[in-house]
């Protein structure tokens, strides 16, 4: 009887393990083979270093994640049935992406970036308190697709996907700077302010949400500056201007801060990809030491506001 009992306590451990093991098994066999493409006719420029792919199934379930050295694309095993598509290029440091569940919110968005200058805090231009510090976004590229199927069937199916630019491109031009020679190296620091923190990838334009986006200046000949970085453009219908501010730090540690209202200039550009703003003087002061007694902690920083010609 002992014998009979430890034998159907055998049997059912083992019926319980198959239960288990079929429900963690997956059929590859059922699985569709396809590959995409990705062609750069949009963007020849581009060259990253990998690209990912993101599947949303239309009918529910979880986004599907497929990573491909290079650029040209891959070939990858998934089930049969219509899916939503979005590609990006995988090498942008900073930009991360959220809202995974769902195609139409999914969003890649800048990361946040330390308003500071030589560890000093910097005071917001007017009105901004509320908007998120943020870095300049890398290059992106993107394309997507409202729907793509894939069938169980023999051999192996394709698609194609078609990545474009999806920033924009702004310089800043800074003449006439007067006192050039009495501000240190590393002691400046710019920010332009209601600019769009993020893209919507399946909607091909820019989130409401608005941050203060931080880039470098850096000297260029006849005593003037120039500046060069990427932004998603400003919020659809925003009503709040865009804030050129410069902080700087004199030789003799006084600090102050400019700001200018550029917003006709990126508004009225003609190329909303490419727009270069021109700031025609930037006024610094004489220190007034030769610099010997340079003092970050001197004073608070002291602002100066500048109208610009319409």
């Amino acid at each position: 009887m002992r014998m009979v009992c430890l034998w159907l306590l055998g049997m059912l451990g083992l019926l319980f393990t198959s239960c288990e093991h079929k429900e963690l098994c997956y059929d590859h066999s059922h699985l569709a083979e396809v590959e995409v493409i990705f062609d750069w006719k949009n963007a020849p420029e581009a060259d990253p270093e990998s690209m990912r792919l993101y599947l949303f199934p239309v009918d529910g379930g979880e986004m599907i994640p497929f990573e491909f050295a290079g650029k040209q694309g891959g070939t990858f095993k998934i089930q049969p049935g219509r899916y939503r598509a979005i590609c990006v290029n995988n090498d942008t440091e900073s930009i991360l992406y959220r809202h995974f569940d769902s195609y139409d919110s999914f969003e890649a968005y800048v990361t946040d970036a330390a308003m500071q200058l030589r560890s000093i805090s910097l005071p917001r231009a007017e009105a901004t308190a509320g908007q998120r510090a943020g870095n300049s976004p890398s290059l992106l590229y993107s394309d997507h697709l409202e729907e793509v199927e894939f069938f169980n069937k023999r051999g192996k199916q394709s698609f194609t996907m078609y990545p474009a630019s999806m920033i924009c491109h702004y310089t800043v031009e800074i003449r006439h700077v007067e006192n050039r020679e009495y501000l240190p190296e590393g002691n400046i620091f710019s920010t332009l302010s209601s600019m769009s923190g993020g893209w919507f990838m399946s909607q091909d334009q820019p989130t409401g949400e608005m941050v203060v986006l931080s880039f470098d200046l850096a000297s260029a000949k006849d005593n003037s500056l120039f500046g060069d970085f990427y932004t998603f453009g400003y919020p659809a219908g925003s009503k709040e201007p865009q804030q050129l501010v410069i902080y700087v730090i004199m030789s003799d540690g006084k600090k102050y801060y400019y700001t200018f209202d550029v917003t006709n200039q990126i508004h009225d550009a003609k190329d909303p990809k490419e727009v270069h703003i021109v700031i025609d003087t930037l006024p610094l002061p004489m220190p007034i030491t030769n610099g010997s007694g340079f003092d970050l902690t001197v004073d608070d920083w002291e602002t100066v506001y500048i109208d610009l010609p319409m």
